[in-house]
């Protein structure tokens, strides 16, 4: 009787060993569980964060590429003109004053000051002039015309050219630099406000709007040679009049290709 009781005792003893044991096992399987979705809403929250961080990022250096492309293949002339002309300027003085007392500074200097006109380029058409109409170039073009052309003018252009030519010689680092940013921030603020290089805000929207102008007179010509070729019946007149649209149709292409060439903002 004993040892039946004692049996059962320990009966009841593993019984609630087992219990205890199965809950134990069920809270840690429940605390796994927990830290498996707070591990995934985590994982959500810095995919989420990563993505509103790099996504407009990835845009910006799209858009930004678009447009470099777009500025580069319409403005090549220039472009090779400014490298060319630096080469010369680079192996003029070095034959002349040595390559690594002037034209090598020369090229670091504006190595260095093409970058930071670069920056202030873009920070100027972002912030303070979206048409980019203020550039360093354009501030000093307005400063020489306002000088007198038939006498003040060639004398300050003169002394300026010789003070440049001296101070590139005696301070090559820092007259290297003046002239990389003078140009990095000319390309940059024109390319940044779509425009080509050379030519005023005013007179790209000019040709635009006067292009835009033709565009519609020749498409309205396009139109009302479609309906006439529809209704003609005769064959000789028929190719005649095929032929005819077919150059109007061709004109109308260069216009639009011309047009893509000068910015047009917006898709318009």
């Amino acid at each position: 009787m004993t040892g039946s009781v004692c049996n059962s005792h320990q009966f009841v003893s593993y019984s609630s060993i087992s219990i205890q044991a199965a809950r134990t096992l069920a809270f840690v399987a429940d605390g796994f569980s927990i830290a498996d979705s707070k591990i995934c809403q985590l994982n959500g929250l810095i995919a989420f964060g990563l993505e509103s961080v790099f996504t407009p990022i990835g845009e910006s250096l799209h858009t930004a590429a678009k447009k470099t492309a777009a500025f580069i293949k319409n403005n090549w002339k220039p472009l090779l003109s400014y490298v060319l002309a630096w080469g010369l300027i680079v192996s003029c003085t070095g034959l002349m004053y040595g390559f690594k007392a002037v034209a090598l500074p020369l090229t670091i200097g504006i190595g260095c000051g093409l970058a930071f006109g670069i920056i202030t380029g873009i920070l100027t058409v972002k912030v303070f002039d979206p048409d980019g109409k203020i550039t360093l170039w354009n501030l000093l073009n307005q400063m020489i015309e306002r000088l007198d052309p038939n006498g003040t003018r060639q004398i300050v252009l003169a002394i300026a050219v010789t003070v440049l030519l001296a101070a590139s010689i005696v301070f090559p680092y820092v007259m290297g630099a003046v002239f990389g940013i003078m140009i990095g921030n000319q390309i940059s603020t024109k390319a940044g406000s779509d425009q080509n290089l050379g030519s005023p805000p005013e007179k790209d929207i000019k040709a635009r709007e006067n292009l835009k102008d033709n565009m519609s007179a020749m498409q309205q010509k396009i139109d009302l040679l479609q309906s006439r070729l529809e209704s003609i019946e005769s064959a000789p007149e028929k190719k005649k009049l095929a032929l005819e649209l077919g150059k109007m149709l061709h004109s109308l292409k260069k216009m639009q290709s011309s047009l893509k060439k000068l910015y047009p903002k917006n898709g318009s």
